[in-house]
């Protein structure tokens, strides 16, 4: 387990960062959110820092939920659906992972956990779905994320426990554990090698919060230590 201890929204300031970074390699990522409200919030928050013109403001990063327009979903799949030449972000909830079949997505992340392991491993599902790749998918933990929610045990205990993250997925699902499997491709309980993944640094950095404009008032529930878990997936994966 890995801690961060930003505020919401600046939880995502680092992806702020990367839009801004005309360095940035071809990426998709795709983040999940447990509400539309704290979608809504995450996306004002991100398109209102990266300094673009309104005309621009959706060049990167996109909103995708129940409630969106039937012609934004369509260019948004459309975005997707090609081999991307710039950074891709599609902020989503459940919705999203429902019949895809996306080619290379780099990142799922999850701004706290689904219900049950099964809606994870259908969102999680979504990256590297090509044969002998790789991609990576990242739960974020905050205080409260599990409070007042009818989580099911499998899912607590996978947020929360200290057994390989793999092993468990693979346990809950009767599919076979590869014994030897090199553990600095597994996941974050197991010796896993951060260079691997890029992105994760960005996350764990500390931005200060008060590096960008807020937008509105920050949710104090939001205030304490967050915790980050990275389970590395590939093909292999069930």
């Amino acid at each position: 387990m890995k801690r961060i201890s930003p505020e919401f929204p600046a939880n995502f300031n680092w992806l702020i960062d990367l839009c801004r970074d005309e360095q940035a390699g071809p990426m998709k990522i795709l983040i999940f959110f447990q509400s539309t409200d704290r979608l809504g919030s995450a996306y004002d928050y991100i398109t209102y820092n990266k300094a673009q013109s309104p005309d621009d403001r959706d060049r990167k990063v996109f909103m995708y939920h129940r409630d969106t327009d039937p012609s934004t979903k369509s260019e948004i799949m459309s975005e997707l659906q090609q081999e991307s030449t710039t950074l891709k972000v599609v902020l989503c909830t459940s919705s999203f992972s429902l019949g895809l079949n996306l080619p290379g997505i780099n990142y799922v992340i999850h701004y706290s956990p689904p219900r049950t392991i099964e809606e994870y491993v259908q969102e999680t599902g979504r990256v590297a779905r090509e044969r002998n790749s790789h991609g990576h998918a990242i739960l974020l933990m905050h205080a409260g994320c599990m409070r007042g929610r009818k989580l099911d045990l499998d899912m607590k205990q996978y947020a929360t426990g200290e057994d390989c993250l793999r092993q468990q997925i693979n346990a809950k699902f009767k599919y076979p554990y590869d014994e030897g499997l090199d553990k600095s491709v597994c996941c974050d309980q197991c010796n896993w090698d951060p260079a691997l993944a890029p992105l994760v640094p960005m996350i764990l950095s500390n931005n200060d919060p008060g590096e960008y404009d807020p937008v509105y008032d920050q949710d104090t529930d939001y205030d304490s230590n967050s915790l980050i878990d990275l389970d590395q997936l590939g093909s292999e994966s069930p």
